[in-house]
């Protein structure tokens, strides 16, 4: 899947002097949100809201998400208890998202939402939709292209699923697909804690 955002080519942000050169232009910040893991103790709320909040009090930042938003809680389905704490979290997530929605450009599924969307609980794609937020949403790999200024930047996005369980494999199965793609300026991928190499040639 793939899908085109268009920027006004002059919003009248202010303009910033560009590294190396002896002119000024307008700027954007495109910030990627991912493995926030809300309802786990190693979740960092504070630093979360802190994030969220410069998002929304920068015009010029604009932000995207890529996957693992909400700590997924077993037996909603059936467990009177764990739904009620499933319910909970989404909730937290949604009062936290929900200030900056109009700058959410788009969203993509990880692992806990896939396992949500298993049993019909993908908070996520229903915050997504028409009734809430209306951002796209993509449940595999997809690109993105932001025209603005006169430019073309393209984004491949991957949150990294794949049964690979031994340090390295995981990586060897993201290069595996982004092999395979062209003509994007950047490719972002989260789910990967392993080292590709010593020094990254990208990081985003």
């Amino acid at each position: 899947p793939a899908v085109d955002i268009l920027f006004p080519d002059d919003i009248g942000w202010r303009k910033e002097k560009v590294v190396g050169e002896d002119r000024k232009e307008e700027k954007m910040r495109i910030v990627p949100l991912a493995d926030i893991w809300l309802g786990h103790p190693l979740c960092d709320v504070s630093t979360l809201k802190s994030r969220l909040t410069w998002i929304a009090n920068e015009p010029h930042v604009f932000c995207f998400f890529n996957g693992d938003g909400i700590f997924p809680v077993l037996g909603v389905r059936n467990d009177k208890v764990a739904k009620a704490q499933w319910l909970n979290r989404c909730g937290e997530f949604y009062n936290l998202f929900n200030p900056i929605a109009h700058k959410l450009l788009w969203a993509q599924a990880g692992c806990f939402e896939d396992k949500m969307f298993e049993t019909d609980y993908d908070s996520l794609k229903l915050y997504c939709g028409k009734d809430f937020w209306d951002v796209p949403y993509f449940r595999s790999p997809f690109s993105i292209g932001i025209h603005w200024a006169g430019k073309l930047f393209k984004f491949y996005c991957v949150h990294g699923r794949s049964s690979a369980q031994h340090k390295g494999t995981k990586a060897n199965a993201m290069l595996r697909g982004i092999s395979k793609i062209e003509h994007h300026d950047f490719i972002v991928t989260s789910h990967m804690r392993d080292s590709i190499s010593v020094s990254p040639v990208r990081v985003i």
